[in-house]
């Protein structure tokens, strides 16, 4: 999405509104974007009202409406058993001697530029109900901790810093009370060897999501370099309450609520199941209040080069020969030809949002036909028309969707979908000033409301980042599931055509299967049950045994 967007602010920068946001994902060629013509800022080609800038009373509070997706996640927070839900943490690492102070100031004064990271929440009483309204102040309101480890071993220290990210990651952010942002940053201990070396702390920031997004980060980090270099920082045209008021526009409304019965309808006809990982086999001890896990897998350099040459030929991207190769796992899984999981879509489909921080991100449910699939360029197609779907209408609320499908479809007793499979291309760009570097680190632990979250993360290579609630899915079934998506990869790059039938899900000891009075060396009910079907045809499929299972 972003690449697509960067594509048409370009051109439409050089005087060549021609083309159509959702042709950049249609068409795979040059020569046939040029004939795409009637570029329109509505995925589906529909015109839209212009995106406008309010006047500014930066000496007082100012209110706004809420977006959808703030409201939204309002209500799921309240909800949710996880207190960190909704926040997320960012990990830098540090190098070069800036005081805490400095560091502190510096990023006060780059979010005092954003709307949204002046931002707390109020809730009124209207006429069907509360609420809920932003409420813009005139300054940034961040919480900052100063922390000096300097005298613990390195190996504490990091166990320490481990420990502290993985509690504010799982802390709460009081949308209506506020701070929406939190710092930590610790002094570090000189690693053995390298105590000549330029001074190292390590910094995490905590933003509330109903604020901030990953691409926002890309944002904030350019206003923080200019600040840390006592360089001016420029007045952003377009805040992100510009954006709320053209989301409250009637006509906008009208709008996203049709793009939504549509989505809704075309999901309908399809009558897909949502994933499911066996919540069965989850640990039986592990509550739902249970920290989150997480799991993280680095592609190997030759495989992720790979991916990439075939995904060329292919004429998509890595992410999509990815987000296909899970889709034909996923459909494994559940035992289904029609499976649901979502997405997210970054909602900056207009030039004036490429530079507004704020949460501009909508979840999409993904429904991949695989019923005449019978090779894996089938399963591509398959995957790149469902996206196609979500695409055209990334307008639709996602409160509205699941309401149009949650009495036919649902994941759970509250959720469409449970699973969902994503791409971060956030830059890792280190920012610095003079001997100071600011590098943010990819990865670690972090909340999502998701049952089992995954993400491509692209900054640096390839790597498949898993977040999942340990009551509802293993972590061995994370593992798996890592090893099962990259064996898939591993003969897909090969040869894309290759049928479904010969594709090899497990490691080939797996067509082995010990007796059933025996414990199944499968990872999920159905791969042994496949399993045990295909080895004994004959075999009744449930019985009646002795004890209490």
């Amino acid at each position: 999405t972003i690449a697509a967007l960067r594509l048409v602010n370009r051109l439409t920068e050089t005087g060549d509104p021609h083309l159509k946001m959702l042709a950049t994902f249609r068409y795979t060629r040059v020569g046939a974007l040029v004939g795409a013509g009637g570029w329109s800022r509505d995925a589906a080609g529909e015109e839209l009202p212009p995106l406008t800038p309010a006047g500014r009373h930066p000496d007082q509070d100012t209110f706004l409406p809420a977006t959808s997706v703030q409201r939204r996640i309002w209500v799921d927070e309240q909800l949710s058993p996880h207190p960190g839900v909704y926040t997320l943490t960012f990990r830098f690492a540090v190098r070069g001697s800036v005081s805490p102070e400095a560091m502190s100031a510096s990023l006060r004064t780059a979010m005092n530029r954003h709307e949204a990271l002046r931002t707390v929440f109020s809730v009124k009483e209207g006429e069907d109900g509360p609420e809920l309204y932003q409420r813009v102040l005139p300054e940034a309101v961040l919480a900052f901790e100063s922390l000096d480890w300097r005298n613990l071993l390195p190996d504490e220290a990091s166990i320490r810093w481990d420990e502290l990210a993985r509690d504010l990651a799982a802390t709460r952010l009081d949308m209506v009370n506020g701070p929406l942002t939190r710092a930590v940053m610790a002094a570090l201990p000189p690693l053995p060897g390298r105590e000549a070396e330029a001074p190292r702390s390590a910094l995490i920031l905590a933003v509330h999501h109903a604020v901030f997004d990953a691409w926002s980060m890309q944002i904030l980090l350019s206003y923080w370099e200019k600040a840390l270099r006592g360089l001016p920082l420029e007045e952003s045209a377009f805040q992100y309450g510009d954006f709320a008021r053209w989301e409250d526009m009637p006509e906008v409304r009208e709008r996203m609520l049709r793009h939504a019965g549509e989505l809704s309808e075309g999901i309908l006809r399809l009558d897909p199941q949502p994933v499911s990982f066996h919540p069965v086999l989850a640990d039986p001890a592990t509550g739902l209040e249970a920290p989150q896990g997480y799991r993280f897998r680095r592609l190997e350099a030759s495989l992720a080069e790979r991916l990439r040459h075939a995904a060329a030929r292919e004429s998509v991207t890595p992410f999509i020969m990815l987000l296909s190769a899970f889709s034909l796992l996923a459909a494994q899984y559940t035992g289904t030809r029609k499976p649901l999981f979502g997405t997210f879509a970054a909602q900056r489909f207009s030039p004036e949002l490429e530079t507004v921080v704020g949460m501009l991100v909508n979840p999409l449910p993904l429904a991949v036909d695989l019923t005449a699939a019978s090779s894996f360029r089938d399963v591509i197609s398959a995957t790149h028309e469902a996206l196609m779907l979500a695409k055209r209408h990334e307008l639709a609320p996602f409160e509205e969707v699941t309401r149009n499908l949650q009495s036919r479809i649902a994941a759970n007793d509250h959720a469409l979908f449970s699973v969902s499979f994503s791409q971060d291309n956030t830059s890792s760009r280190p920012i610095s000033a003079g001997d100071v570097v600011v590098a943010m680190e990819t990865g670690g632990p972090h909340s999502s409301a998701m049952d089992l979250e995954i993400s491509l993360l692209e900054a640096s290579g390839l790597a498949l980042e898993a977040v999942f609630s340990p009551g509802v899915v293993s972590g061995r079934t994370v593992d798996e599931l890592f090893d099962r998506l990259i064996l898939i990869l591993e003969q897909t790059v090969r040869e894309p055509n290759l049928t479904l039938a010969a594709v090899q899900y497990g490691p080939q000891e797996e067509t082995l299967c010990r007796a059933p009075d025996l414990e199944p060396i499968h990872n999920t009910l159905w791969d042994w049950f496949a399993c045990m079907a295909g080895a004994r045809p004959d075999m009744t499929a449930i019985r009646q045994t002795d004890g209490p299972d």
